[in-house]
């Protein structure tokens, strides 16, 4: 029902594109650069960008808060680092988890907001930078192997693939990793839309969506006992032949 905007006025705008009009502004970060904004529920959305001093920052707005269609204040924020690559956020409804990678490095910060307050996590290292980076949707991840989250990023002129996972002893579907995700379909019609109509996104178990990602979480099993019969038929060959070499 909303969209959100960033200009390079240092302005962030929430807009009702139905109504024609800007409902909330807000002065997110006091340097010129460029600056990124994502929602994190109906109520929220986080912005990140620099401060005046060069600092990479993220904040947390709370829409409630706007008086008069202006929000004064951030509800929560943390300094990231010094880095001069733009960020761009991504954000893990279904863990609370904001996904934080920089233009031009390898690294992605994290975060945890399921406390609605900016907590870091920690943070993937790589010396291979990112000149563009994009996050999967939720219903792709490969569950059978814990995955959370995966990224493809442009590394020179190759595509990688990034993964998330969640270690644990015992392989195969982990529920309480995954709540109802996005199924990709539309919850309603573009005249229902138009007329005023906001509906909740359709969600299913994600064990209930097709998925090519997924592994067969005994496959490899197989393939190692497929190598093991060969390299066992390989061993009675070379036996032959030493055999025939010493006759």
């Amino acid at each position: 029902s909303l969209v959100g905007a960033t200009t390079k006025e240092k302005m962030c705008y929430i807009i009702d594109p139905r109504a024609n009009k800007i409902t909330i502004t807000t002065k997110a970060h006091e340097s010129p650069k460029i600056q990124k904004m994502c929602f994190i529920d109906e109520n929220h959305f986080i912005t990140c960008g620099f401060n005046k001093n060069s600092m990479r920052e993220i904040k947390l707005y709370d829409m409630r808060k706007a008086a008069e269609g202006a929000l004064e204040e951030a509800v929560g924020k943390i300094d990231v680092d010094r880095q001069s690559g733009i960020m761009s956020p991504f954000y893990d409804d279904g863990l609370k988890l904001l996904y934080v990678p920089g233009r031009g490095e390898g690294n992605i910060h994290y975060y945890d907001l399921s406390d609605l307050q900016i907590k870091e996590c920690s943070e993937y290292k790589s010396s291979q930078p990112q000149k563009a980076i994009t996050m999967f949707p939720k219903k792709t991840m490969d569950y059978n192997k814990c995955e959370v989250a995966r990224f493809a990023k442009v590394v020179g002129k190759e595509i990688m693939y990034l993964g998330f996972f969640v270690p644990r002893r015992n392989p195969g579907y982990d529920s309480s990793l995954y709540p109802p995700v996005y199924t990709g379909e539309p919850a309603i019609t573009t005249d229902e839309w138009m007329g005023g109509a906001n509906k909740d996104p359709i969600v299913k178990e994600i064990n209930t969506i097709e998925n090519k990602w997924v592994s067969e979480p005994m496959k490899f099993e197989k393939k190692v006992e497929e190598a093991k019969k060969t390299s066992d038929e390989e061993i009675k060959e070379l036996k032959l032949k030493v055999e025939q070499l010493e006759q």
